[in-house]
């Protein structure tokens, strides 16, 4: 103890009854000096303090008490401010423990000086029962406060009486309105997803009756519109001594967007795997449909377009009687490429009728703003969820993933049947070819007998010849293909009469449709349009149709050939009473490298390249050609449609001059490596009146025009060491130092656009396609001697 001092105090001049009043009363008593020494303190005070009188006497207040708080009024007092105060006042107990008292402070003044005289009361345990009281009120306090800030339904369940209490997130999380909230136990359980709801209860159940203290789950509860919400709740139990529990507290999180985003992101996942896993697009499209019910969905299927309104149905998950029910949506969003989000289905909507709430239909497209493919459809009908803004955009990354599978699948498809297509062709012209050449080969050999008769040497002539222009048409077929199949074909473009084109294909062919009794209809071709094009391509487009017709018609059939001519264009139309075309297979019909039969018993020869070549010829020209047909054994009509020209457009038509085939006196110098072609060539100059000379290569040749006067050089191109186009590159050397022009003429297997370009551009005055017959041959030989002459 320290500032210990004695002050003589009013008990000093009190009387003994003053002193049993001061140690009967039931509160503590002191009394201080104004310097606030304690001068006289009761039983009771020191009681309650732990203390004897001796040692509280004599010392300050502040050694017992934690505080000086009353300082400034015990001042206030002393200086007649004030009479009395109180205070509640934490006191010191001797053992270290807190004493909280309610201090009521007099003054008395006296002669010996001014005492103040403080009554304390022991608080401390109300006190404390006020303090837990606060703590209390302070704790429900940061509750609301906490339930206010926080968006989770705070709940807590009152186990003896069943009741709830919810904090108002209720109403904003579950959109229900005050009224419609019952705190009943029940109110809770029946709104619970009826496939939740066992398993949610028997959890709750399981763990209060285990005595666990903490409670987990997710489940799916029921909002104020009829939809459900995902939530995840947690409580907590608070139980008596006897382990009874008294309630629970706990929390639901909204926890739907996290849901939505695992289930999209497990449901893309297994998609896109699928998707990829296999080019059978039917297959995959129904897996994937099935992937969708139930993680998005309800009810999900897959329509494909057929036409520009129609569409069949490829894939479905779930067996909704109402699907037929979307045919409407379907075309709409096959037909515009715009989603349709139905996110609350009006219930006059026959939709609604059948138990769909809720759809969605996106169209099929690789890249926004193509022709859709078809559509993908997703609709919730039973689990009664939604479809909003953001599953538009799932929905739509899968349908262009689909869409993708679906371009893949068919772009393989093609593919393959491309591939096979060529391989069906290859083998074709095997066939082809080898059929002519096994004729000239077996012919060849009948006509090198010694005893061959006049009739067998007629007979092998002309099927060595049939042979020979038969392998030149196969040859010249697949060599147009690749022309205009590369870009590399050329026309030679000027105005032309499509009714002499047309006149001229009908003579040509008017023997082999005599030859099956074919009835030949021809058009009056007196009064056709003008149509600007080549006309040599165009009368080939004219031809391929026509025989195209007559092969494919029974003997006794008809080809009926029409003209029609409109403002601008003019129209050519075959029609024949032939096989037919089956339906499947017209699309495919102007397609190179497919044929409707191409197995090794078809009743048809040829490549069937003529109606692909037809059609880029067409094109080619800015017209269009398009088949029609019923079906097999219904015939066909091939119709072309050309635009026409002012029939007041000049020209001059191309006429064809017959050069004079006998060649008697023209001396001809012949160019060839190979030896059947020389002798070949002697032959037919020789038949026709010319002096010929016969070179096996290029050196040859030079040295041959040193000696012997030659009028005309026929020179193969492809020759070893100096082919054709060094051999008149050597003569036109010569030419220029002798000023003189020799007459020249390629012959050559080079077949191509390009190699009669170069031909011509090289020096040669003509170019000539092998093989070549005897007519052809000296026509051209005697042409260009003429052109020579005149030009001389």
């Amino acid at each position: 103890m320290h500032n210990r001092t004695v002050t003589t105090g009013p008990t000093e001049q009190s009387s003994g009854p003053l002193a049993a009043v001061l140690e009967g009363a039931g509160v503590g008593i002191v009394v201080l000096d104004w310097r606030g020494h304690i001068v006289i303190a009761n039983t009771a005070f020191c009681d309650l303090l732990g203390y004897a009188k001796e040692e509280l006497l004599g010392l300050h207040e502040r050694n017992i008490t934690h505080d000086d708080a009353d300082a400034a009024l015990f001042q206030d007092l002393l200086a007649g401010k004030r009479t009395r105060y109180t205070i509640d006042k934490r006191y010191l107990h001797q053992s270290g423990a807190d004493v909280w008292g309610r201090v009521t402070v007099t003054v008395v003044r006296e002669s010996a000086g001014d005492f103040a005289i403080a009554v304390v009361e022991d608080i401390t345990e109300k006190r404390g029962i006020e303090e837990a009281a606060d703590e209390v009120r302070r704790a429900h306090e940061r509750y609301a406060l906490v339930a206010r800030a926080t968006n989770d339904v705070i709940w807590d369940w009152d186990a003896e009486h069943g009741t709830i209490i919810w904090n108002d997130a209720l109403q904003s999380m579950f959109g229900y309105a005050p009224d419609q909230i019952d705190n009943r136990l029940q109110w809770w359980d029946s709104h619970l997803h009826p496939d939740d709801r066992e398993r949610v209860v028997a959890g709750i159940n399981g763990i209060i009756e285990k005595g666990g203290s903490s409670w987990t789950d997710e489940y799916r509860f029921e909002r104020a519109d009829g939809s459900f919400t995902e939530v995840l709740d947690r409580g907590y139990i608070a139980r008596s001594e006897d382990g009874t529990p008294i309630r629970m507290i706990g929390a639901m999180l909204d926890v739907t967007e996290r849901k939505r985003a695992e289930r999209t992101a497990t449901f893309m996942a297994e998609a896109s795997a699928v998707l990829a896993s296999s080019l059978d697009y039917h297959v995959t499209l129904a897996r994937v449909a099935e992937l969708t019910v139930p993680l998005l969905a309800d009810c999900c299927f897959v329509d494909l377009r057929t036409g520009e309104e129609t569409f069949e149905r490829l894939a479905s998950a779930d067996q909704d009687p109402t699907r037929d029910l979307f045919a409407r949506l379907v075309r709409e969003v096959i037909t515009t490429g715009v989603p349709r989000l139905l996110a609350h289905i009006d219930g006059t909507d026959p939709l609604y009728a059948s138990g769909i709430g809720s759809a969605l239909i996106v169209p099929l497209v690789v890249v926004s703003g193509d022709r859709p493919m078809g559509a993908l459809t997703l609709a919730m009908s039973h689990s009664r969820r939604v479809l909003a803004e953001r599953d538009t955009r799932v929905v739509e990354d899968v349908a262009r993933r689909a869409a993708m599978a679906i371009e893949h699948a068919r772009l393989y498809d093609d593919a393959q049947k491309a591939n096979l297509a060529k391989d069906e062709f290859l083998a074709i012209l095997s066939h082809e070819l080898s059929t002519p050449l096994t004729i000239i080969l077996g012919w060849s050999g009948i006509l090198s007998r010694e005893d061959v008769t006049q009739e067998e040497l007629t007979r092998g002539v002309e099927s060595i010849r049939a042979g020979a222009l038969a392998q030149a048409q196969l040859i010249d077929d697949v060599l147009d293909l690749s022309r205009v199949t590369t870009g590399k074909l050329r026309l030679d473009v000027q105005p032309v009469s499509i009714g002499q084109l047309v006149a001229d294909s009908l003579t040509a062919v008017r023997v082999a449709s005599a030859a099956k009794r074919i009835e030949l209809i021809a058009p009056d071709t007196t009064t056709a349009a003008t149509v600007l094009g080549d006309a040599n391509r165009l009368r080939q487009v004219i031809w391929n149709l026509l025989t195209n017709a007559i092969k494919f018609t029974p003997p006794g059939g008809r080809v009926v050939v029409d003209l029609e001519i409109t403002p601008g264009t003019v129209r050519l139309i075959v029609t024949d009473t032939g096989r037919g075309i089956a339906r499947e297979f017209l699309t495919h019909v102007f397609e190179p490298f497919r044929q409707a039969d191409a197995s090794t018993t078809r009743a048809h020869g040829g490549l069937g390249l003529g109606l692909a070549i037809v059609r880029y010829l067409v094109e080619g020209h800015g017209g269009t050609v398009a088949a029609f047909s019923d079906g097999l054994d219904q015939g066909a009509r091939f119709v072309v449609e050309l635009p026409s020209v002012s029939t007041s457009t000049s020209f001059v038509s191309a006429t064809r001059s017959k050069p004079n085939a006998e060649l008697a006196g023209v001396r001809v110098l012949f160019v060839d490596d190979q030896a059947d072609a020389r002798e070949l060539a002697e032959v037919i100059f020789s038949g026709a009146g010319a002096e010929t000379t016969i070179a096996s290569s290029a050196t040859e040749a030079l040295g041959a025009l040193e000696r012997l006067p030659i009028d005309i050089i026929v020179a193969d191109i492809g020759m070893p060491e100096v082919d054709g186009y060094g051999l008149i590159a050597e003569i036109r050397r010569r030419d220029a130092i002798s000023g003189r022009h020799t007459p020249a003429i390629a012959a050559t297997a080079y077949r191509g656009q390009e190699d009669r370009t170069r031909v011509l551009a090289a020096g040669f005055d003509a170019y000539l396609k092998k093989p070549m017959d005897a007519a052809t041959l000296t026509s051209t030989v005697a042409g260009v001697l003429a052109a020579a002459r005149s030009s001389a």
